[in-house]
């Protein structure tokens, strides 16, 4: 058979927070213009060398939105792990055991002493076994409607369920923790978390009926 080599370009994309190199492949050319705002969706994020990139998929669209404004345009080569947001609380359940990759969601893995690589898309994350065994499966909805399905620790959401007046105790081994996690849901928080192993590390409720926001990237 005859191998066809495919043409891929490297693009800078930004919002208000932050830079990142984006690669299209040939038939993606022509779907974005230089200075234009869009919402994309559906792509993959490689990491290498503590160094974050995004790569366009099949999968992946481009839904031309009003301008944005000022953008940063500067890749920072030496980017924080952690990104913040806003959104509301869909569900939270017992984490299972089993690693998956904060890019395309998928199980296939090559594991080293510290480290995990995906096979799928290649994106690399480290192990974080010292807190998983405290950790919790948790789905947030953005304001920008975007769903992230994250990790985070009881200690963070004992917090929210005092602070609700919903749980008396603070205890995180009782029966009664995980019973009444289901009072949580639907609950404002802003968050941050590490997007190379997506767990939480901060998780505060937020004013119940703050607007919605957009947080789209402009290319």
């Amino acid at each position: 058979f005859k191998r066809i080599q495919k043409l891929k370009k490297s693009v800078v994309v930004g919002d208000s927070t932050g830079a990142l190199e984006l690669t299209l492949w040939e038939n993606q050319f022509d779907q974005i213009t230089l200075g234009a705002s869009y919402h994309i969706r559906l792509l993959k994020i490689r990491t290498f060398n503590d160094q974050s990139s995004l790569n366009a998929t099949s999968d992946t669209s481009f839904i031309k939105i009003g301008d944005l404004g000022e953008v940063i345009e500067q890749i920072d080569n030496n980017l924080n792990s952690y990104k913040s947001d806003k959104g509301q609380i869909v569900f939270v359940e017992s984490l299972d055991n089993q690693y998956k990759c904060q890019g395309c969601g998928g199980t296939n893995f090559s594991e080293n002493e510290n480290t995990i690589s995906c096979n799928d898309c290649r994106s690399r994350f480290l192990k974080q076994d010292t807190i998983q065994d405290d950790s919790m499966k948790i789905k947030i909805s953005t304001y920008a409607n975007e769903e992230y399905n994250l990790k985070v620790s009881k200690s963070l959401l004992s917090p929210l369920l005092n602070n609700s007046t919903l749980l008396a105790t603070t205890d995180t081994q009782s029966n009664n923790f995980e019973e009444n996690l289901e009072l949580i849901i639907g609950l404002n928080v802003e968050f941050a978390y590490d997007y190379h192993t997506g767990y939480i590390n901060t998780l505060e409720i937020i004013n119940q009926n703050q607007p919605k926001e957009e947080n789209q990237l402009s290319a």
